[in-house]
């Protein structure tokens, strides 16, 4: 009898001892999954990668006052043919002397803005439901205003260096704009569903 409950104390022991397992090297669980999409947004960091790359590449300003000069501009009347955007922005158009140069900054400027709609669209695929996206919505707001001057200045280059521009690199880059557009629009359109 002894024998018997010293057998099932220790195989109670033994089922207790296995239960205790340390989960703090496991895998995150998905709620804390989405946790860490909102902290870590990847819309956050791929507009940032965005305006870094474009601010460093005269391609756009990095300033929140002239962008928003710039937003202003074009809500309210459009731009005209030979508006002058700013003056770090004429720099590029003014150095700017190599078409395969210039098509080569827009391949570049194509992709950044093709990762942030991917980013920004998977992002809002696999969000969970919140209150609030306006961090997100300004993140791509900016972004857009960004890729906007970007277009300008790819256009005034292109031509002041070749006189048209006709150029597949041209086109695919303001579709990629149009799509930024497109999914910021969408962000917004959430925003008003929740």
């Amino acid at each position: 009898m002894f024998r018997l409950r010293f057998l099932i104390i220790v195989s109670l022991m033994f089922i207790y001892a296995c239960a205790t397992v340390d989960i703090s090297n496991s895998p995150e669980i998905p709620s804390e999954m989405g946790n860490n999409l909102e902290e870590d947004s990847i819309v956050k960091k791929a507009t940032s990668r965005l305006a870094a790359v474009f601010s460093k590449r005269r391609f756009a300003v990095k300033n929140n006052r002239k962008q928003m000069e710039f937003a202003a501009k074009v809500l309210l009347k459009g731009l005209s043919d030979n508006e002058v955007i700013n003056e770090a922005d004429q720099s590029y158009v003014q150095t700017a002397n190599n078409l395969e140069s210039t098509l080569s900054d827009i391949r570049i400027a194509s992709t950044h803005v093709e990762k942030t709609v991917d980013s920004a669209k998977m992002y809002l695929n696999t969000a969970p439901p919140k209150k609030s996206y306006q961090e997100e919505i300004t993140n791509l707001e900016q972004a857009l205003i960004a890729s906007r001057m970007a277009l300008q200045v790819f256009e005034d280059a292109l031509l002041k260096i070749s006189g048209n521009t006709n150029f597949d690199e041209f086109t695919i880059y303001n579709d990629l704009v149009d799509g930024l557009r497109d999914v910021t629009n969408s962000f917004s359109n959430r925003a008003e569903t929740n």
